[in-house]
């Protein structure tokens, strides 16, 4: 699962370029275990990215994951800053920080990341696209790694 985002700039040229994928980014996915969709927003210096599982004309937020980031060229530096999963009746999350003892498991077992990582991403008019290099062999592969999400 990919995971992405961005700092302010100083000449208008490139702050054209950071506003092109700052704002708010939907992707649905429709496998074998079912509809889910992710929802990534992405601020000047911060991101977040919720995960949703539909039932019943319903989205369930299920995990969300908070950072930081940098950009480097075509790359987003992320630093995972908090992640958040449900209560059992779906209607508040729980949120954990590196303060929390349970950190290392949320991150490796929720999230399923590391707490710093990188994401190559492009942006063609309203869709961006995030790769991660999910198999840490040095190649990020937009057909195996890639995810594509749509503006709001």
């Amino acid at each position: 699962m990919a995971f992405l985002l961005l700092l302010p700039f100083g000449s208008c040229k490139i702050d054209d370029a950071h506003a092109a994928y700052e704002g708010t980014w939907e992707r649905t996915v429709d496998n074998s275990d079912g509809i889910g969709k992710q929802v990534l927003t992405i601020n000047p210096s911060s991101f977040s990215m919720t995960m949703k599982v539909g039932i019943l004309n319903l989205w369930l937020d299920v995990s969300t994951i908070e950072g930081t980031y940098t950009v480097n060229g075509d790359f987003f530096d992320l630093t995972v800053t908090r992640i958040g999963v449900p209560s059992e009746d779906y209607k508040t999350m729980t949120y954990y920080t590196k303060a929390d003892a349970q950190w290392a498991t949320m991150l490796a077992d929720v999230a399923e990341i590391d707490e710093n990582f990188r994401a190559k991403f492009s942006v063609s008019g309203n869709q961006l696209t995030v790769i991660t290099d999910d198999n840490n062999d040095g190649t990020y592969d937009p057909i195996e790694e890639g995810e594509l999400f749509t503006k709001k």
